[in-house]
């Protein structure tokens, strides 16, 4: 995806990273439609679950596709997984205070606010906000809903 925004500059993403529980799963389990979603993705982007995994489910949730699991269980690993990434090509997508310094890494962030809620935390360093990730994954396929958000 490239994007020029007025008055924030250029951005050229090709890799997403997306925290699991709270952001894609609920109680450690996929919501409904989401692997579809993100194999889509993968089309046309690297896409990263990254997570603490709470649960213990988040492998085998995956095991069957080419989205890569990364296990990060501090918000500075979740940082730093992002530094080693080209920082300025990925999206970090989540809603918990474990995501608040991968967003600040992050070249575009989006909190989400699902079911479990999100962190203020995590919210104050987000580019912007959604209230469903089937909204974020909209906006990432719309990436002019995303510009008319974000213009200065």
């Amino acid at each position: 995806m490239n994007i020029e925004i007025t008055g924030l500059g250029t951005y050229e993403i090709d890799s997403i990273f997306i925290d699991y529980n709270g952001t894609i799963a609920n109680n450690g389990q996929l919501m409904t439609g989401i692997k579809k979603n993100l194999r889509d993705l993968s089309e046309n982007y690297q896409v990263y679950v990254i997570t603490g995994d709470t649960f213990g489910t988040v492998r085998q949730a995956f095991e069957d596709t080419n989205i890569h699991v990364i296990l990060a269980n501090t918000a500075k690993e979740k940082a730093d997984i992002i530094s080693k990434h080209q920082p300025d090509h990925c999206l970090a997508i989540g809603n918990g205070a474990i995501d608040h310094l991968m967003f600040n890494k992050a070249g575009l962030s989006i909190g989400v606010i699902e079911r479990e809620g999100a962190s203020l935390k995590a919210l104050l360093e987000a580019d912007l906000v959604v209230t469903s990730i089937y909204h974020a994954f909209e906006i990432i396929e719309s990436p002019k809903k995303i510009i008319a958000t974000l213009k200065e």
